[in-house]
């Protein structure tokens, strides 16, 4: 059996070092999301702090994250930022959930400055985890969006 270092040196083998250079490189999409997204279909409500930032606009959440748009200036959010989501519907709220800011883009639009933000759920407890899965339920079409980046 050759060793990777032995397949690098030999004639016609693979250019890259490791499949973690290829992935930096772009040649293999790896996997990030553990959990499938759910479109939310209700009305629905995010409130972030310490950013005191609030959103009427939930756009998809999963057992693993959430994602949202807001009005905003860019630097609102940090990536790696904690923070803490309350999330809101007519009928239940969640309060508290431990997060860090994964994302925070501008979206293109013609209702002046607005941003989707990208938070990971950290450290969820089982009860946690299933009080958020009836949350969803609640929320979402059930349709769960493809893992398109």
């Amino acid at each position: 059996m050759r060793t990777e270092q032995e397949e690098i040196e030999q004639p016609g083998a693979k250019e890259f070092r490791s499949t973690s250079e290829a992935t930096r490189m772009g040649l293999y999409q790896k996997e990030r999301r553990h959990f499938p997204r759910c479109h939310v279909t209700v009305e629905s409500a995010v409130l972030v702090y310490p950013t005191m930032t609030v959103s009427r606009n939930l756009l998809d959440v999963s057992l693993g994250g959430a994602s949202f748009s807001y009005r905003g200036e860019e630097g609102s959010f940090r990536m790696g930022q904690p923070v803490f989501i309350n999330l809101i519907s007519s009928g239940l709220s969640f309060e508290d959930l431990p997060s860090i800011v994964a994302n925070d883009t501008e979206i293109e639009g013609n209702k002046g400055p607005r941003r989707r933000c990208g938070v990971k759920f950290m450290m969820l407890s089982n009860e946690q985890r299933e009080m958020l899965a009836v949350l969803i339920k609640e929320l979402g079409d059930n349709q769960f969006l493809p893992d398109a980046q």
